[in-house]
């Protein structure tokens, strides 16, 4: 059995060890070595994000599209018996759709200000936030606002969620 012990010249020292150049066929042979390139092509996950985004005109939809994803995800890495059977999303699975909605949306537009908060906690000198003092929620979502904190508005509206800054206020 030799997958449970190895070969049996792996029990002695190195130095009786088989070489690591064996010649197999004609020594006069010249070598010949084959340099194979492999190319690997993938879809960017942010070019499918846009593409998936594009196919719903309602923010509703997209929302119970991908709440019903997360879903997916959830019961096919749970047994079986933790599996989520209902037919319809539950507030929760909701929320988290949304979530995940804003997530991708902030990546695209403020990649480096979700790194510089996540690594230092504050984003750079030279960030467009920056005057907005800028802060990650507790589900990762950046949010602005902090001169609204005392206010008796709801935490929404105390604190906003950024989207893309090319759109119109």
């Amino acid at each position: 059995m030799i997958w449970w012990n190895g070969p049996t010249w792996l029990h002695h020292s190195p130095e009786y060890w088989p070489s690591q150049s064996r010649s197999y066929g004609h020594q006069n042979e010249a070598k010949t070595t084959k340099q194979v390139i492999v190319t690997l092509t993938t879809k960017i996950a942010n070019e499918w994000y846009n593409e998936f985004i594009a196919k719903y005109s309602s923010l509703n939809k997209l929302q119970r599209v991908m709440g019903y994803i997360l879903r997916f995800i959830y019961n096919i890495t749970k047994p079986k018996k933790l599996r989520i059977n209902s037919d319809q999303l539950h507030r929760e699975e909701l929320f988290q759709a949304m979530t995940k909605l804003c997530q991708h949306e902030q990546i695209k537009f403020f990649a480096a200000d979700l790194e510089a908060l996540k690594s230092k906690g504050e984003v750079s000198k030279n960030s467009t936030l920056r005057s907005l003092d800028p802060f990650l929620d507790n589900y990762g979502v950046l949010r602005v606002g902090e001169r609204l904190q005392n206010s008796l508005a709801p935490y929404s509206t105390r604190h906003p969620i950024t989207s893309n800054p090319e759109l119109p206020s």
